[in-house]
């Protein structure tokens, strides 16, 4: 590469560490407001700089034991937090880059000295020069000169390394930038007549960029696919016999050898991860003094830095991604972007999942729709390993060719399956392709804080890593729900049918130790049989012909139930406490017994040529059972990996870790549920170790030390100091008589430092007169008391939809409700519907005074659609659109209702969880304060969902908490957001009557818009 090309990819990174004040690719002229750039510094400065102390042997051991730096990073939803995570991580990661590829020292670049770096640099080239620093000088040149062969031929091979990783990266960037000028569009395009692109506006001029990056594509396919049939035609005269596709790959990942050499500087090549580590695996220098953990923090620290951002669900991923568009040239449309996702989002061309919907697509390419992801997985393999194969997997240089020009602008979820169906290439395993040159990884909860994912998905987490996860209040539920696991009483007893075959096949071939071990695995099998109903595997007698007597069909029905109980108590109760389950775990896991299982998987019997009546009904049952095996795990998943599963989780340390449900009240779905209550279970995985730091951002985090508890439970005693030094400087400011601005008597960002545990939280971006807010507690008289136990009275019910009739009467355009339930939402519309009057129904009138009453959708592929609705219904006109959405639900996170999109938030009730749930009561019982982590439950959904309505500066809405307990509860009242309480500061004292309240909301929008 010539040195001018070289200088110009230099000029992309920082040589200096990056504030705010340096990020000057903010998108927006007037530049961030004071609580964006608050949120970036905090960011920037909170992220620990690298040390590169790893050859003294005390740094050494210290660094081994270190812990990620957490920054716990708050700002009220609507404050643009997505789109300052973006600046500031990539002004780190452009700062990062350079040191890694291009740090100078003493005034030369690396390439102009050779392979040379500064002691600061986590770059793969200091690690040596560290060494030789610190050895000890005798003023001999010779001897000062020398070094063992050993070192010397380690040395040497380090610094060949070194060269390949930043020639590697420099081609990488060249070729895409070609790659980029190949889709720019020119005044002449692919059509024969001058187009001005100045005239053109932006849909059609993307569009046009569109389709002039899926033709570059295609034609790039199509060279992959010529050189595909040269090959195998030349191969055919050599070899009589071909292994197929899915055969050489298997021998390749198990030889660690390809067929045949990759063309360098074809797409495979580029894509390729580049490590500092030796090429040769089995090369260890024997006088390396390194123990194994030293040089897997020596590996981790070298290499190239990456942001992994996580939310929970795609549209967020989505939305984070169009953020990074927003940024101007050269930083928005540069960024190396890979959105991983399942094949259910569409990514594999071949199938279609049942929640994947494209109507254009699906008429153009009819394809087979699949009723579970299972089924689409197992679908997609065995094409893959079938003779005809898969038309979207023709070999491995079309999926790095679409993984290449994927990489070319940051793509999401959505458009990475839009480029594999125009290209009829898996956009699947395209992405899997791309994702070690990723300088962007947008994932989702699942898959990265489930380690065994992470190692599928080949996303490597390393001291170089810099992980945001957004609405990071979701993370706790989310981690105990992949933690948990169930086992049901069908795969429990296929996995004890393979147990035996393979026991009756290598019965004398297996060592005594093997028998040992398969026999206490077999017992335990059979207990989890018996603790679910089963028959304990043993022969089933006659069935009776009679019919049961009424004492046999209730002793029947009480074995039917569904219990609570700890691991020890369920392994007391099935006499398995004798049976050491680590052993046998390690078994399993050295032998890969689940893989040798799943060859023995029993097969249904055959009974079209019997008679039915030969058949017994008990036979007939387990044949049913077997044959729904495969529809509910698959025939790749084999069901003794879900009995290891679940016996990993009896290995928990504490029993208050997580508790059993035996679940037998239907029959044929009896089931065990491992439910985990503390999700800092996993407080110990690499997730929380290894990276740079890990930053849970979100607009309702507190309070801090409950969900610091919940996930990293060694900073909590610092989230808890956190919280109580702003509360402290809050009354500090509060009392002091010199600070005149009474409307914001706060200040606009407060910050915590520590070792291991930042935090940072900053009042909304709207001005105060911006917001109003109001509490409606009685209604014609009646009072509005929305507990249980009165909340579905037709008095209340009526109250509540004659004071919907009347806000939408006096508000402009949307509004939007959030109820407790979607139980009670159908209480609600029935109640409305029914009214005293069929004809006159509150139903009825408000359809009359809005253009649409819209209904959240429990279908989350209806959710697009049903937006859109709402969206032309409110901004049509004033009289706006009436939707019905649920606390906690599917328009209650992630989603923007900015401007005539809702100009009233309205709050029936609050979503206090079922305390009869057992178990919530246990997991009462572990929290420190049980009351406290109660209500910040709610209020924590409820703050999500206030903030869907003020979404910029400019913004302006009012916002109704319709419920009595609101203005009398302190509690309540301060678990709500600052600024919204800050807006109106009279709002418990105010009339909460509905006419009152009706006459603050008129003076509220009367005020010109200008001033909003």
């Amino acid at each position: 590469m010539s040195s001018s090309s070289s200088s110009s990819l230099t000029k992309r990174f920082l040589r200096s560490y990056p504030t705010a004040d340096d990020i000057d690719f903010f998108p927006f002229p007037s530049g961030p407001y004071p609580q964006q750039k608050a949120l970036m510094d905090a960011l920037l400065d909170g992220i620990p700089r690298s040390k590169n102390n790893i050859n003294d042997d005390d740094d050494d051991r210290r660094c081994c034991r270190r812990r990620s730096r957490i920054l716990a990073l708050e700002s009220p939803t609507g404050t643009g937090k997505s789109l300052s995570l973006a600046c500031a991580s990539l002004a780190w990661l452009q700062h990062e880059e350079y040191r890694y590829y291009y740090q100078k020292e003493d005034g030369v670049t690396e390439k102009q000295q050779g392979l040379s770096t500064s002691s600061t640099s986590t770059s793969p080239t200091s690690v040596v020069t560290e060494k030789n620093k610190s050895t000890t000088k005798t003023d001999i040149d010779w001897l000062d000169d020398w070094k063992p062969s050993v070192e010397h031929e380690e040395e040497t091979l380090q610094q060949k390394r070194k060269q390949q990783i930043v020639e590697r990266h420099d081609r990488l960037v060249q070729t895409l930038d070609d790659l980029r000028d190949a889709y720019r569009l020119t005044n002449h395009d692919n059509n024969n007549h001058p187009t001005n692109i100045a005239n053109d506006d932006d849909t059609n001029r993307e569009q046009r960029h569109k389709q002039r990056r899926e033709n570059t594509i295609r034609q790039a396919l199509t060279k992959c696919r010529i050189n595909e049939r040269k090959y195998w035609k030349k191969q055919s005269k050599h070899k009589s016999k071909l292994l197929l596709q899915y055969e050489q790959e298997e021998q390749e990942q198990q030889t660690g050898k390809r067929g045949r050499s990759i063309p360098e500087g074809s797409a495979e090549w580029l894509l390729q991860p580049v490590t500092f580590i030796s090429q040769h695996e089995d090369y260890t220098p024997q006088s390396s003094t390194k123990t194994q953990q030293q040089v897997s923090f020596q590996q981790q620290q070298q290499q190239p830095p990456q942001i992994i951002y996580a939310a929970r669900t795609h549209s967020q991923l989505s939305q984070f991604v169009q953020e990074i568009k927003k940024l101007p040239p050269p930083f928005g449309n540069t960024v190396r972007v890979v959105a991983l996702g399942s094949r259910s989002q569409g990514l594999c061309g071949q199938f279609v999942s049942p929640y994947h919907h494209h109507q254009q697509q699906q008429q153009q390419h009819p394809k087979q729709r699949y009723t579970s992801d299972t089924q689409l997985t197992e679908a997609c393999l065995e094409l893959r390993k079938s003779s005809s194969k898969c038309p979207h997997y023709l070999n491995q240089e079309t999926i790095a060719t679409l993984a290449l020009h994927s990489l070319t602008e940051p793509t999401d979820v959505e458009e990475m399956a839009s480029l594999g169906s125009s290209s009829k290439t898996c956009a699947y395993y395209a992405t899997r392709q791309a994702l070690p040159q990723a300088q962007l990884v947008v994932v989702p909860y699942n898959l990265l804080c489930n380690k065994p994912s992470r190692e599928a998905l080949g996303l490597t987490l390393h001291d170089n890593t810099l992980i945001l996860i957004d609405e990071a209040h979701n993370l706790p539920q989310a981690i105990a729900s992949m933690q948990s696991a169930t086992l049901t009483l069908t795969s429990t007893m296929t996995s004890l049918e393979q147990l035996q075959l393979y026991l009756t096949k290598y019965m004398d071939k297996l060592s005594a130790h093997h028998l040992q071990l398969l026999g206490q695995l077999k017992q335990l099998i059979h207990g989890l049989i018996v603790s679910m109903g089963g028959n304990n595997g043993k022969k089933r007698t006659k069935p009776q012909t009679t019919a049961p007597s009424l004492q046999q069909q209730q002793q029947q029905q009480q074995k039917r139930c569904r219990s609570l109980m700890t691991c020890s108590q369920f392994l007391v109760s099935q006499g398995l406490e004798t049976i050491n389950i680590f052993p046998l775990l390690r078994y399993m896991k050295d032998s890969k017994l689940s893989q040798k299982l799943l060859g023995f998987l029993p097969k249904p019997i055959d009974d079209s040529n019997s008679k039915t009546n030969d058949v017994p009904p008990s036979q007939a049952t387990m044949t049913q059972k077997i044959t729904s095996i495969n529809a509910t795990v698959g025939t790749h998943i084999s069901p003794m990996s879900i009995v290891e599963t679940f016996l990993e989780k009896l290995t928990y340390s504490s029993d208050k870790d997580g508790q059993i449900v035996v679940d037998t009240t239907t029959q044929g779905k009896e089931k065990l549920e491992f439910c985990v209550l503390n999700p800092a279970v996993q407080a110990e995985d690499d997730l929380w170790t290894v990276p740079r730091a890990v930053c849970l951002v979100g607009g309702t985090l507190q309070p801090l030390g409950v969900i610091m508890q919940e996930l990293v439970p060694s900073v909590a005693s610092r989230a808890i100091d956190a919280e109580r030094t702003w509360q402290q400087q809050k009354a500090a400011l509060t009392l002091n008589p010199n600070n005149n601005d009474r409307s914001r008597p706060f200040p606009p960002y407060q910050l915590y430092k520590s070792d291991n545990f930042w935090a940072f939280t900053c009042g909304h971006v709207v001005d105060s007169s911006h917001v109003l807010l109001q509490t409606v507690t009685r209604v014609d008289g009646t009072v509005v008391d929305v507990r249980h136990k009165t909340r579905s009275t037709p008095a209340v019910c009526d109250a509540i939809g004659k004071a919907m009739l009347r806000l939408c009467q006096h508000v402009p355009h949307g509004v939007v409700v959030f109820l407790p339930s979607y139980k009670y939402e159908q209480i609600l519309v029935e109640a409305w519907q029914r009214g005293s009057n069929s004809n006159n129904s509150i139903w009825k009138q408000l359809h009359s005074v809005t253009n649409a009453v819209i209904r959240e959708p429990k279908e989350a592929s209806q959710v697009e659609s049903t937006l859109n609705r709402y969206s032309k219904a409110a901004t049509s006109s004033s009289r706006g659109a009436l939707l019905l959405s649920v606390v906690g639900g599917k328009l209650s996170e992630g989603i923007n209702f900015a401007n005539d999109l809702c100009r009233c938030v309205v709050v029936v009730g609050m979503p206090f969880a079922d305390k009869s749930d057992p178990l919530l009561q246990e997991k009462l019982k572990l929290v420190p304060h049980p009351h406290e982590y109660y209500r910040s439950l709610c209020l924590r959904a409820i703050n999500q969902s206030v903030g869907r309505a003020i979404r910029h500066a400019n913004d302006y809405a009012s916002v109704v908490l319709m419920d009595v307990r609101y203005p009398v509860d302190d509690a309540i009242a301060r678990g709500l957001p600052s600024w919204l309480t800050e807006s109106t500061p009279g709002w418990r004292r105010q009339s909460s009557d509905l006419t009152s309240v009706l006459q603050r909301i008129d003076a509220f929008f009367a005020t010109p818009a200008t001033t909003k």
